[in-house]
């Protein structure tokens, strides 16, 4: 695998020592390219031809100085990762270059050492994939969250529709039928084209119906373990690096009927949630663990959605983390639509994982862990196939 290194450094012999570095860290898997320039207005230049994996910054350059040297380089590109280099040990100065959109920081002096070269630069290049793999899949959640609002504005359009409809046609049949033959000629074949565009109206009801049909959750028996498993590559990027996701999942579960679709935007919204609790950058860990368990009436009743379901058997997908924890008082509004904990951005994740939840036949449950941190954990009945209620 080749790797293309920009090295933006106008000091000769620090350039010379990344060179050797990475020539010295070659090997049949792996290989480092590198171009060197010596200041910023070229390297902005060279971004333009885009081909980079990586990008080595000074801060310190012959026409730009300090931080502005890297908001100036990503105002230009803010695609391709960049690994600031800078001349002492400045926690404040890294912290901040991350927040302007660095994948890494890196002291000169430790370029001396190849491995904490090589392990900035490949961490670097690897958040950067994780980074636009997490905001693709973000930007998947909230398209099917678009869709599935307008699945349910398609159903009840489609009913109050056909309600008016049939109101229009009731009225009509009673003017034919109270007037008779005593009925003026000319208003009884206005009341009959009324009569034929009402019928003909049903068919855009009927489409609308159709397209909301089309949002219903079809199901098909899943082992639920099996697929947290199979899912595992589509989480890990979303919890990224210093938080951990683990996987506790129980072999042999009884299986449920699910969309497989709507099932994975539940497990990614709820991952997406401990997430958020953690905080993105922080260290934690995310659980996911299935299980089986027979629900009672009790539980139901202090479960979100489990009104009017019956106790049974279940298998429950509970997704833990040991973040923050949820204050007590809001409990009951977690599943409010744009609740949030993160004030800077309010997100419809449990509003989401709720409503497919509930078209599934399940419930939901939301636990606050001793000593920190909170489980959602979503109960789906066994045996049975559920659709959303029509």
């Amino acid at each position: 695998m080749v790797r293309r290194v920009l090295l933006v450094e106008d000091s000769l012999p620090d350039a010379r020592i990344v060179q050797h570095r990475l020539r010295a860290a070659a090997s049949e898997a792996e290989e480092w390219r590198l171009e060197r320039v010596g200041a910023l207005t070229p390297a902005i230049d060279r971004l333009g031809k885009r081909n980079l994996d990586v990008v080595l910054l000074d801060l310190g350059l012959p026409d730009s100085q300090g931080l502005e040297t890297l908001a100036r380089l990503r105002e230009a590109d803010a695609q391709t990762p960049v690994v600031v280099l800078t001349g002492t040990c400045d926690e404040a100065l890294g912290i901040r270059a991350l927040e302007l959109g660095a994948q890494d920081h890196l002291v000169k002096s430790e370029v001396a050492s190849p491995r904490a070269l090589l392990r900035a630069l490949r961490h670097a290049i690897e958040r950067n994939r994780l980074g636009e793999r997490r905001e693709a899949l973000t930007q998947r959640v909230a398209e099917a969250q678009k869709m599935e609002s307008l699945w349910i504005v398609a159903a009840g359009t489609g009913r109050a529709y056909d309600g008016l409809l049939e109101t229009i046609l009731a009225e009509i049949e009673l003017c034919f039928e109270g007037a008779g033959r005593e009925l003026d000629s000319v208003v009884r074949a206005h009341l009959a084209k009324i009569r034929r565009t009402a019928l003909e109206g049903e068919t855009l009801g009927e489409r609308l119906r159709c397209y909301a049909e089309a949002g219903r959750a079809a199901g098909r028996r899943t082992d639920l373990s099996a697929f947290v498993l199979a899912s595992s590559e589509l989480l890990e990027p979303l919890v990224g690096a210093p938080a951990e996701l683990d996987l506790d999942v129980v072999e042999d579960l009884p299986g449920v009927g699910v969309d497989p679709v709507q099932l994975r935007q539940l497990l990614v919204a709820l991952v997406l949630n401990a997430m958020e609790a953690i905080g993105r950058g922080n260290r934690g860990r995310i659980r996911v663990r299935t299980f089986e368990l027979e629900v009672t009436e009790a539980m139901l009743r202090r479960a979100a959605g489990g009104g009017g379901l019956d106790p049974g058997d279940f298998v429950a997908l509970s997704v833990e983390d040991d973040g923050r924890g949820i204050d007590p008082d809001l409990l009951e509004k977690v599943f409010d639509p744009f609740f949030s904990l993160c004030k800077k951005r309010p997100g419809l994740g449990l509003s989401a994982a709720l409503g497919i939840a509930r078209q599934h036949g399940g419930a939901i449950r939301v636990d606050r862990l001793d000593p920190r941190g909170t489980a959602a954990t979503v109960w789906l009945p066994v045996g049975r196939t559920a659709h959303p209620p029509g």
